[in-house]
């Protein structure tokens, strides 16, 4: 009878795990479709990815790479055409020909472009990346429950990290960037899995596990270079475990296995060399060098608020309370009763010390250190993320996140046990749920733009209109991908650099009684060093109405006219 009733039990919660996890994945893709809907404007690195999959042309647009603007007005389709998929058939080599002028892999842009050739003539939309990015969101869901479920020895506890994962603002906003961030995160997932079914089934290197460690460095080799700091943090612990146990053999073939995905990827993509020891793996060398409290104290702030609902502080008190009671029952044994008489509560405290004194042993099993080394690897990636990269952004930690969601919720099973030994399960669930729910609030999903519409009237009545693209010529990036979204609308475009408008009579002798200028998005061009080009262009040409119609991004836009 017992028997029965343990496996009608067993049963039910399968049923109820499962029904769970459709219920988080309907949840999830639904708030990833509205907020994907949603989305109107495009980041310009976002710009970049489609240009970078698609674009047989040109690799960039931007005056000093690409000059064509600035000898010649070009349509606003110039523009367009550079996202757009514009081939009869899969055309692998441009973004591969575009990655090697670029700075990253390519394997993302391959992707990106397969999505784009059932979108055809999308043009300025999200809806191909965000297609990509669901697709790829399936299979990140997949690998982290069997990560989390593995490391944390529950699958209960493994769904739960899942669902503070996926259905939290840092999830949803990772599904949002069109970049190879997610990716990336479904890559280092991929490593740590391959580490886990190893120990799971076979704890010693073979041939065909030879094969899974290098591919999955292989895949995340051509996704992002900083992938091989997390294999690097990860593959260092797991040579030292095996030499400290004299399983050399194992190491080197372990060791071998890495360095062969690494060389399968430099051969597959030679342009790897030629970037990481180029000004981009230059300069993030030599911030890793360093340290600045600014960038992390900026990351804490992004984190407590996409993971802890802003709560962090509140979180850290009762986490320390939770580490000293747990301290002090190690040593005495606490017993309150309470008994109520007429008017008041008659309270009494047992107290008694336990004897601590004697040989204490343990053991630290294979998952317990694989979850230590999976930690420290993962917090090396995040150190990269912050610290090698130019600019503060969330992007550069976003493949790190996850794995400090399991670690979390690890962090939740060890501290409620002490106060909740039995149900503490269904405590870190609703935990889970309600930290999901107020990052959302808090901090909201990332890349929304939500003022965006606001101005998208004032795009439609630029529709049909000549535009010169005010830029500096100093040799340096020129950001007017940033303004893709007005200019392709444009009739006709063309670049012309600050110095140059005194010649702006001769180029815009054709042009109507009306003229848009823009301005790129550069810290430069304040408002004082606008208003003098304003003026130079009132003295200099026919133009002597000017007035701002647009402002959005970093890119400004006026709309000049005779009378």
């Amino acid at each position: 009878m017992k028997t029965k009733t343990g496996v009608v039990n067993k049963l039910k919660s399968n049923r109820a795990f499962w029904i769970i996890c459709v219920l988080f994945l309907a949840i999830q893709y639904f708030l990833c479709i509205h907020y994907g809907m949603k989305r109107d404007y495009l980041f310009c690195d976002e710009v970049y990815s489609y240009g970078l999959a698609n674009s047989n042309e040109y690799t960039f647009l931007h005056p000093g790479e690409n000059d064509e603007p600035l000898d010649n007005w070009v349509s606003g389709s110039y523009f367009s055409d550079y996202m757009n998929y514009c081939d009869e058939a899969f055309n692998y080599k441009a973004a591969y020909v575009n990655q090697e002028r670029d700075v990253h892999p390519p394997l993302y842009y391959m992707l990106l472009h397969t999505v784009c050739r059932f979108f055809k003539e999308a043009g300025y939309s999200a809806i191909p990346g965000i297609v990509l990015n669901l697709i790829i969101l399936a299979f990140v869901d997949i690998v982290l429950m069997y990560v989390a479920a593995n490391l944390l020895e529950s699958r209960w506890r493994g769904l739960a990290a899942t669902v503070l994962w996926g259905i939290s603002s840092v999830g949803i906003s990772n599904c949002m960037l069109i970049r190879m961030y997610l990716l990336q995160t479904f890559e280092v997932l991929l490593f740590v899995a391959a580490h886990i079914y190893i120990l799971k089934h076979k704890k010693k290197m073979t041939v065909p596990y030879f094969i899974m460690l290098a591919f999955t460095v292989f895949l995340g080799g051509l996704t992002h270079y900083y992938f091989y700091f997390f294999v690097a943090g990860l593959g260092l612990c797991v040579c030292i475990y095996l030499l400290s146990v004299k399983r050399v053999k194992e190491m080197f073939a372990y060791g071998f296995s890495l360095v062969a995905g690494l060389v399968c990827a430099i051969a597959v993509f030679p342009a790897t060399i030629a970037h990481i020891f180029g000004y981009r793996g230059d300069y993030a060398t030599k911030n890793l060098t360093g340290f600045s409290t600014r960038k992390f104290i900026s990351y804490i702030g992004y984190v407590n608020k996409a993971y802890f609902a802003g709560l962090l502080p509140v979180i850290l008190l009762i986490v320390i309370a939770l580490i000293i009671v747990y301290i002090v029952s190690k040593f005495v044994i606490i017993h309150i009763s309470l008994k109520r008489e007429e008017h008041s509560i008659r309270y009494s405290v047992d107290v008694n010390r336990i004897d601590v004194n004697g040989k204490y042993t343990g053991t630290l099993s294979a998952n317990a250190l694989l979850f230590a080394a999976v930690v420290i690897a993962d917090a090396i990636l995040a150190f990269v993320g912050i610290q090698g990269s130019e600019l503060v952004n969330a992007r550069y930690i976003y493949s790190a996140l996850p794995v400090f969601a399991i670690f979390m919720v690890w962090g939740m099973a060890k501290l409620l046990a002490v106060v909740a030994p039995v149900n503490y399960n269904v405590i870190i669930g609703v935990v889970c749920l309600i930290l999901c729910a107020g990052s959302i609030k808090v901090n909201g999903v990332d890349w929304q733009y939500v003022t965006y519409p606001e101005r998208k009237e004032a795009v439609e009545q630029m529709a049909g209109k000549d535009c010169i693209i005010v830029c500096h010529g100093d040799g340096k990036w020129n950001n007017i991908y940033a303004g893709i979204n007005a200019f392709s609308v444009m009739d006709r475009c063309r670049y012309v650099y600050e110095d140059d408008l005194g010649e702006l009579s001769d180029l815009t002798a054709d042009c109507g009684d009306e003229l848009y200028m823009a301005v790129i998005n550069d810290p430069r061009f304040d408002k004082t060093e606008i208003q003098k080009d304003i003026k130079k262009i009132r003295k200099t040409t026919k133009y002597k109405n000017v007035e701002k119609t647009y402002d959005y991004a970093g890119i400004k836009i006026f709309r000049m006219t005779t009378k």
